[in-house]
């Protein structure tokens, strides 16, 4: 019975996405290694993959915390919580040599919180994939109805039809790539994308000058947590670090960590003077959505909406990817594939995945504008991945190397899990009930033709 050829198997087309130990544990010694991505290149992918949505929200999250002062400490301190867990998962991560987040939640905590795991990671990547739809239809229909088209009756500017079109294009061929620092072209143009945000941003509040309804101090002290949801949702990038990291050229925490400060040190910058400046500028009229706060009839204004589209969309990619991983990891286990079968399937399984993805979030997003209201209850999740997650495989390491850890590092570790267990479960919690709330509330369509 013929064979299949050894090297036609293991082509870089062929070779398995998942990384998983099974597969990973195969060595081929005839097989060269490509190239992997430099510090400078893995700063631009995390930076890409931090700056979403969450950004637009900013301003109006600060107001409703009581203003600029008590937001910014939140922020700095829920950021340099965040910052940590991105060294706490690639430390777990090399402990068993895994590439991927839900591959080092199994590896140190058990299968079945792999799985629990997974399936969170699939959800949220999936409704916040939905959000960016969402997100560009709404912005596109705004630029276009102030420029006085019928978004509603002429079929080449209706949001079905330009943004079905635009996502095709633009979204789309990101979609089947086979590792995650292909995307490092995408990312070098979404962080240019964001920087002229930023621009915009600053301009608006010396153009406008500065609102009178600024607010010093929150109403009731309980008002600081309201801008929690919008940090946590804001700094989610950890479902790509660990894929990001296998992807460098050379994996070590050193690199990582320069890698890692520089991004958040930039990210950070990013998010604060969004919030400081949009906030001052619009004082508690600012809208959730900064960008509607902007007069769309500014050139420079049309043109921020056009590059924060931009933006949205080439983000898309990188959730889409870690999503299409972890949904990778349970088909592999809930059919029980063996090394051989995850290898020569792995390219349909990842065409498959990929263009089902795409289709069906791309339905969601001009099909149901409303479903953001939903998707705000997901910006809960986020808590799970920068926080729980993370002190459980730190706990789990910690018992697992006990024997050579030092009384002292031991002690250390062990506390550390234990606050960002808490801390995760706590703003688990907050942000899970915030976005119950929303659904209570009053809220309109931003979809002028529903």
């Amino acid at each position: 019975m013929h064979s299949p050829n050894r090297s036609s198997i293991l082509d870089d087309e062929n070779s398995p996405l998942l990384g998983s130990m099974e597969v990973s544990s195969i060595q081929f010694s005839n097989v060269e290694k490509p190239k992997g991505s430099s510090w400078f290149v893995v700063a631009i992918i995390i930076i890409n993959a931090t700056l979403g949505a969450g950004l637009l929200d900013f301003p109006a999250a600060f107001n409703s915390a009581g203003g600029i002062a008590v937001s910014m400490i939140v922020h700095i301190i829920l950021a340099l919580l965040a910052t940590v867990s991105f060294i706490l998962l690639c430390w777990c991560a090399d402990l068993r040599g895994c590439v991927t987040y839900q591959e080092t939640v199994g590896a140190l905590c058990g299968v079945w919180i792999k799985r629990i795991c997974s399936i969170m990671m699939i959800v949220y990547a999936y409704g916040s994939c939905v959000a960016y739809i969402v997100v560009v239809g709404d912005q596109t229909d705004r630029v276009l109805q102030d420029r006085h088209y019928d978004v509603c009756n002429t079929w080449y500017v209706n949001r079905k039809f330009l943004v079905s079109v635009t996502s095709i294009f633009v979204i789309l061929p990101f979609c089947y790539a086979k590792k995650i620092d292909f995307l490092k072209y995408a990312s070098g143009l979404a962080t240019l994308g964001v920087f002229y945000f930023v621009f915009l941003t600053v301009f608006q509040y010396y153009h406008r000058g500065q609102a009178s309804d600024v607010k010093t101090k929150p109403d009731v002290w309980t008002d600081i947590f309201r801008v929690v949801p919008t940090i946590c949702f804001a700094y989610q990038s950890h479902l790509s670090i660990i894929p990001t990291y296998a992807c460098m050229e050379t994996r070590n925490l050193r690199d990582l960590s320069f890698s890692t400060a520089v991004a958040m040190v930039i990210t950070f910058t990013v998010y604060s003077m969004v919030g400081i400046f949009g906030y001052l500028t619009y004082g508690s009229k600012v809208d959730p959505d900064i960008l509607s706060s902007f007069n769309v009839d500014n050139g420079w204004v049309a043109v921020g909406f056009f590059m924060f589209a931009v933006k949205t969309f080439l983000t898309y990619p990188v959730l889409e990817y870690v999503g299409r991983e972890a949904l990778e990891s349970l088909w592999v286990e809930v059919f029980r594939l063996d090394p051989l079968a995850i290898i020569l399937g792995e390219k349909r399984r990842r065409i498959c995945f990929a263009s089902f993805w795409f289709v069906t979030s791309l339905l969601l997003g001009i099909l149901l504008p409303n479903i953001l209201t939903v998707i705000r209850i997901l910006g809960g999740l986020a808590a799970l991945f920068i926080f729980i997650f993370p002190g459980i495989c730190l706990l789990s390491a910690v018992f697992m190397l006990e024997d050579i850890m030092t009384e002292n590092l031991r002690r250390i570790a062990r506390w550390t899990s234990y606050v960002y267990i808490v801390v995760g479960a706590f703003l688990f919690g907050l942000t899970m009930t915030q976005g119950v709330e929303t659904l209570f509330l009053p809220s309109e369509s931003k979809n002028p033709c529903s």
